[in-house]
This record gives C-alpha cells, sequence and structure tokens, in this order.
C-alpha cells in the first residue's frame, strides 16, 4: 500500500498541471516513502540468499544517500506534536 502511494504520487507529480496536490501530499509521501524503506529492510534480514541481502543492503545505502534527510523529515511530520511541545529534539 505504501509503495502504491508513492507511485501514485510520483505519477501525479509529473503528470499533473496542478502542482497544489504535490504541496498537500508532500508529508505523507514521505511517511509512506519511509514504510517502503521498513519493507525493504525487513525483507534484508529475512531473506536467506547473501547475495540477495548483499543487493538490497546496496540499494538502501544508495537510497540514503541520495535522501540524506529522508529520515528526519518522517521523523518531524510522524512526531510533530513531539517537537512542538518540546518533547522530541531535531
Amino acid at each position: 500500500m505504501a509503495h502504491r502511494k508513492v507511485a501514485l504520487d510520483l505519477h501525479r507529480m509529473l503528470s499533473e498541471d496542478d502542482k497544489d496536490h504535490a504541496l498537500i501530499d508532500a508529508p505523507y509521501t514521505v511517511m509512506a516513502l519511509r514504510h517502503v524503506l521498513r519493507g525493504v529492510e525487513m525483507a534484508r534480514t529475512h531473506v536467506k540468499a547473501e547475495a540477495a541481502k548483499a543487493l538490497l543492503r546496496e540499494a538502501l545505502t544508495t537510497f540514503d544517500r541520495a535522501v540524506p534527510g529522508g529520515k528526519k523529515a518522517r521523523d518531524v511530520i510522524e512526531h510533530f506534536d513531539e517537537y512542538a511541545m518540546g518533547v522530541r529534539s531535531l
């Protein structure tokens, strides 16, 4: 479901003239993307073949390099109330 959300948002961002959807959907896209990455990480830890584990590890590393602030962005969105009240800090 999270993968589908990310794919749909990407399609909308690239094909629609109305870019307001991208601004409205952006926080949810970030959260969905993090869920996809969590799924990849879970697959990496459970797959048996070492070659598959290596490919998944490489993919995760490549993504983290390409989007270095992805986890922090998701954290701020998901824990907004805690940041706003000073319970959590960046």
